[in-house]
C-alpha cells in the first residue's frame, strides 16, 4: 500500500493506493499531480485567503455571470461547486446553505468531498484502479471490484470504530460532526450551531454532495431522514442523535 498524507486546508489529505504493479516513479508522479491539485483547491476556494475566488465572489466582485465569460479552469470549478451547492440546498430543504454564512457564499461543507472524488479521478488518469482519498473526513473510493470497509468513528472516542460501511466503486463516505473542530457546524435558520445530531456519515456517489447532506443531517438530526429517503437505494446514511451515543443507520452500505 502506498500511503501520502498532505496537509492543506487545516487538514489532512490521506491518499491510499493499492497498485503493486507499479513502480515507485509511477506512485510519485501520481502523488505529485493529486498534490498539486489539492493546493489549487486551497487556492481557488480558501475563505482565509482574500485573492482567492471564492473571496472575490463573496465580495460580489465577481458574479455568475463573470464567472462564465472567463471560462477558465478556476472559475468552471467554482461554477460546479456553486451548482452543487444550490442542489443540497434544495434538496436538504435548507439545512445546507453555504449563502447564510456571514461574509458571503462558502462552500468549505461542501469542497472537502468534491476535491477527494476529483482526486481520484486524477489517480484514474494514472492507471490506477483501487485506491481512497481520505480529505479530512471526507472518503472517496476505487475499489476496482473488491469494496473498501469503511469505519465510522465515535464522535466521543475517536479511537473506537461505531459503524462500518461497504465502499463501492466510485463511491463517497463523508461525516460530519464534533470529531475535529467541536460545534462548528451553525444552523442557518437558528444562526446557532447545531443540534440535531452529534454526527453524521453519509454513503453514496457523488462526494460533494455527500459531504453536503452529512452537514445538513447533522443540523436537522433524525427529520432529515424524510428528504433522504427520496435520494434513492445507492445513498445510505449513519446518524448518532444529540440525546444518547447509540446510532441509527438507513439504506444498505453498512457491514
Amino acid at each position: 500500500m502506498y500511503i501520502h498524507n498532505e496537509d492543506v486546508w487545516t487538514t489532512v489529505v490521506a491518499l491510499h493506493i493499492d497498485a503493486p504493479t507499479m513502480t515507485g516513479q509511477q506512485l510519485d508522479a501520481a502523488r505529485d499531480d493529486v498534490v498539486r491539485f489539492v493546493h489549487y483547491v486551497d487556492a481557488v476556494f480558501s475563505t482565509f485567503k482574500s485573492d482567492s475566488l471564492v473571496s472575490q465572489y463573496r465580495r460580489g466582485e465577481i458574479d455568475d455571470d463573470a464567472l462564465e465569460a472567463r471560462n477558465d479552469e478556476a472559475a468552471r470549478d467554482l461554477l460546479d461547486v456553486i451548482k452543487l451547492s444550490r442542489k443540497a440546498l434544495l434538496t436538504s430543504h435548507g439545512a445546507f446553505d453555504p449563502w447564510s454564512v456571514e461574509g458571503g457564499f462558502d462552500p468549505s461543507g461542501l469542497v472537502k468531498g468534491w476535491a477527494a472524488q476529483r482526486a481520484c479521478k486524477i489517480l484514474r488518469g494514472h492507471g490506477i484502479t483501487r485506491a481512497y482519498v481520505n480529505a479530512g473526513g471526507d472518503v472517496f473510493s476505487m475499489t476496482d471490484g473488491e469494496p473498501w470497509i469503511c469505519g465510522v468513528a465515535d464522535p466521543d472516542d475517536r479511537m473506537q470504530v461505531v459503524q462500518r460501511a461497504i465502499v463501492p466503486d466510485a463511491g463517497a463516505v463523508c461525516t460530519s460532526g464534533t470529531y475535529e473542530r467541536g460545534a462548528h457546524i451553525i444552523d442557518p435558520q437558528r444562526q446557532q450551531p447545531a443540534e440535531g445530531a452529534r454526527a453524521a456519515t453519509v454513503v453514496g456517489p457523488d462526494a460533494a454532495l455527500a459531504d453536503a447532506y452529512a452537514t445538513a443531517i447533522c443540523i436537522q438530526g433524525p427529520n432529515a431522514i424524510e428528504w433522504f429517503k427520496e435520494l434513492g437505494p445507492e445513498w445510505s446514511l449513519f446518524v448518532v442523535p444529540k440525546s444518547h451515543r447509540v446510532g441509527f443507520t438507513y439504506g444498505n452500505a453498512w457491514a
